[in-house]
């Protein structure tokens, strides 16, 4: 008996008596071809406007009611088809076509129409509508969804405040209906629920990737000691734990009758991933050499690591720690991972820090739980783990954070200098104390993490220190010149491994404290040295500038503020958007020059834990581009 290549069920059959929907997504798939026009597997933006101009069948799947030949002359239906494309991109550039296809019920739904359809929008947005002076604003849309669940048409927001990708979406709907405005009106409202529910879709637990629910995710376990399995069904996955030889001992070389009672017992399973532990890895490789499984695995600090990893499969390498089966050294490993297939659904390496034991630091973050849904998703474990490394902050310092934006562009929009332009002598504005931004700026300041911080370091209660003044950085020249080529040059980098460039995940938030505060914000080429920075003993994770997740560390211990003191006491640190592409964790042996990932192109940053980043390291002076100087209060530490 053997089993073919798979990597996971298999696709659900089409419905014997297609409803509406059933005739949507049959159309929508013989459509698709017509929209990939260069038959990449992916849509563009630009792809899907060309295709709605000119196929009348396209335009009214994708803009029901709406004239898809005058979507480049009318603004309305150009920004439906920009707030549809966002809903399912999720600030991706570009669209796989079996996500395209995965919502069909997006690109046919309807309100209601008619005055009940019209009165329900009216009731969501006057719900939405605290103050009653006819707009929305961000907070305001996410705290009538708090108090009223059903506030926004279509959807059961009840556990925005407890569930990430709901929380998420609801900041996508207002970024879709807004359309880069900062309070939304009841005709923006009006329009976009009343047309192509754009909102309904991007608020289907994330939108896109065909994400699984961990109860529906079957995981074949080849664990001999058993060390894994109690954590892996307590995450909510249907845990399969493989019968298999009898001791432990026999794993290392299962005999062919073995081999096949396995490869029998994956085959009724039909599992999603497999995940093996030490002494099951030579097991695992004796499965992929027999063509007896070729779908999602795991190997979890292998007791032997192969030469080889299998082509265009899935395969996450966990190793390291301070109990690593094997002795393997990590440019070896990273040479095995880089030589595979060089998509998102390659091989990924996941190291874990020697300090510590690889079952302990599995067991924090949700890691093991999230390199499992990796390893079976659609878009690959190395990214998901970066999607998840959100879920590590409170749900109110993200909220700040995607008001704030993630992109040099975003933060532009704010400034107060002659032209938005920056390039006059004063590079410092005072930002008025009782604006948003202000109070969006001191909630990521003064927000503790979701989970406890790996650094034992200063007292509780950091959420009280008093934020004095916040200052924004509007220096053009160093924007222009430095961080924005650099952005763009890692956006590239990313797209020719097969990587779409998101805000927010290939880039962060960070802290530094320095006595170099003035010259860094104020430098018109670049105004960090990374070459000079991150040379002394202190440098963990390699050589670079230094950067922290959490301002209360850098606050409490971990950078120097010395020359940030001001004449009364107080003290001053930098807010930073870090550009950070594709980390890897970090090592003292870096000098400079991180791994290659996919040769030629290396990682981006270095990362104390890929899992769980508390600091970040880069290596370019573009990577870290100085936003916000804040002044606050030492006494209230």
């Amino acid at each position: 008996m053997t089993v073919g290549p798979r990597s996971g069920p298999p696709p659900p059959s089409p419905p014997s008596s297609p409803g509406a929907e059933g005739h949507a997504l049959a159309e929508l798939r013989g459509l698709c071809g017509g929209i990939d026009a260069d038959g990449s597997g992916c849509i563009s933006r630009l792809e899907l406007v060309e295709a709605v101009q000119r196929c009348p069948a396209v335009a009214a799947l994708v803009l029901p009611g709406a004239d898809g030949a005058r979507v480049l002359e009318d603004e309305a239906t150009f920004d439906a088809l920009g707030a549809a494309f966002e809903a399912i991109a999720r600030g991706r550039q570009r669209i796989r076509v079996d996500d395209f296809v995965r919502r069909p019920t997006f690109w046919g739904a309807r309100q209601r129409k008619g005055p009940d359809g019209v009165d329900e929008v009216r009731r969501a947005f006057d719900l939405a509508d605290s103050d009653g002076d006819g707009t929305v604003s961000r907070l305001e849309l996410l705290g009538a969804v708090k108090r009223h669940p059903q506030a926004l048409p279509g959807f059961d927001a009840s556990r925005v405040m407890s569930d990430q990708d709901a929380f998420d979406a609801v900041h996508r709907v207002f970024d879709a209906v807004a359309a880069g405005k900062r309070r939304i009106g009841f005709a923006d409202f009006q329009s976009y629920f009343g047309g192509t529910r754009a909102g309904q879709v991007a608020l289907e637990c994330g939108g896109v990737g065909g994400c699984r629910h961990r109860g529906d995710t079957r995981v074949f376990l080849l664990d001999p000691t058993g060390l894994h399995r109690f954590s892996v069904a307590q995450a909510g996955f249907s845990v399969h734990w493989c019968a298999g030889p009898p001791s432990p001992h026999s794993w290392a070389a299962p005999a062919v009758q073995q081999l096949h009672a396995i490869g029998a017992e994956i085959d009724s399973v039909q599992p999603h991933v497999l995940a093996c532990a030490s002494q099951a890895s030579d097991c695992v490789y004796a499965l992929w050499q027999a063509g007896l499984w070729r779908g999602p695995t795991v190997l979890i600090n292998p007791r032997t690591v192969c030469r080889q990893l299998p082509a265009d499969v899935p395969v996450v390498l966990i190793h390291g720690g301070s109990d690593a089966k094997s002795g393997v050294p990590r440019p070896e490993l990273e040479r095995l991972v880089a030589a595979s297939s060089g998509g998102a659904r390659g091989g990924f390496l996941f190291l874990v820090d020697p300090s510590t034991f690889c079952g302990s630091a599995l067991l924090k973050s949700d890691c093991l739980p999230r390199l499992l849904e990796g390893a079976a998703s659609p878009d690959g474990p190395e990214a998901h783990i970066l999607r998840t490394v959100r879920e590590r902050k409170s749900a109110e310092r993200w909220g700040a954070e995607l008001w704030l934006g993630h992109r040099i562009e975003d933060l532009r929009r704010r400034w107060a200098s002659p032209g938005q332009r920056g390039r006059d002598a004063r590079t410092l504005f005072e930002v008025p104390r009782g604006s948003e931004e202000f109070r969006m700026v001191a909630q990521v300041f003064k927000a503790e993490p979701a989970e406890a911080s790996a650094y034992n370091v200063g007292r509780q209660g950091f959420a009280s220190t008093t934020v004095l003044a916040v200052h924004r950085v509007e220096n053009g020249l160093q924007a222009d010149g430095c961080s924005r080529p650099y952005t763009d040059a890692l956006s590239r980098s990313l797209e020719d491994q097969g990587v779409s460039f998101e805000p927010g995940v290939h880039t962060c938030w960070a802290f530094h404290g320095t006595r170099d505060i003035d010259s860094i914000v104020g430098n018109p080429m670049a105004g960090f040295q990374p070459l000079a920075a991150g040379l002394g003993s202190r440098a963990l994770w390699g050589s670079g500038t230094y950067f922290a997740r959490d301002a209360k560390y850098v606050a409490d211990g971990g950078f120097d503020l010395t020359g940030g003191r001001t004449a009364d006491g107080s003290r001053r640190m930098l807010m930073c958007l870090l550009a950070t592409g594709m980390p890897c964790l970090g090592d003292p042996g870096h000098k400079g020059v991180l791994p290659f990932r996919r040769p030629p192109h290396r990682f981006h940053s270095a990362v104390d834990s890929v899992a769980n980043p508390e600091i970040y390291v880069v290596q370019h002076p573009g990577a870290a581009h100085p936003a916000y100087v804040i002044t606050f209060a030492a006494a209230c530490l």
